[in-house]
């Protein structure tokens, strides 16, 4: 059928572009450090020769018939009260996730969840390190708010 040749045309395009995209990425030093980890495992990020250990797993969104992967859209977000990094941000405010995989952990470092199938985590904080499994740079007013509040914890200034 003409139209599934263009689909899989298409599909070629895209992964060759990401291929080039990974190479290019890879030659800049980055590197997919986990694909996938046991719960039973513990992760130590170093950042300024400073080891940062986080146990958990990263795994695919549990499926549910109403779920579609991955998942792509805005999604309101509840952290832990007093949590610098969401400071003046409305409470329940809505950020912008695409993901198909997410990091599960009971560690004390969680400080952000949102609802996809279940619980998911949104974001972590630790020391210095302040990840998010949402894309502030595509959720907006609120998105660059996270980004003023991490330059105010890194440098010092608020």
């Amino acid at each position: 059928r003409p139209s599934v040749r263009v689909q899989l045309e298409q599909l070629r395009r895209r992964l060759a572009a990401f291929a080039k995209w990974q190479a290019r990425w890879r030659s800049d030093g980055w590197k997919i450090a986990f694909i996938e980890e046991d719960a039973s495992n513990e992760t130590a990020l170093t950042v300024d020769d400073k080891a940062m250990a986080v146990r958990g797993r990263i795994d695919r969104i549990p499926g549910e018939p109403k779920i579609r992967l991955p998942h792509v859209g805005w999604n309101n977000v509840a952290w832990k009260t007093g949590e610098p990094m969401f400071a003046n941000v409305k409470p329940g405010a809505s950020f912008y996730f695409d993901h198909s995989y997410c990091f599960f952990s009971e560690e004390d470092a969680v400080v952000g969840t949102t609802r996809c199938a279940g619980d998911v985590i949104a974001a972590l904080h630790r020391d210095n390190i302040f990840a998010t499994q949402f894309h502030p740079e595509k959720s907006g007013q609120l998105g660059l708010k996270i980004y003023d509040n991490f330059l105010k914890q890194a440098f010092g200034k608020g």
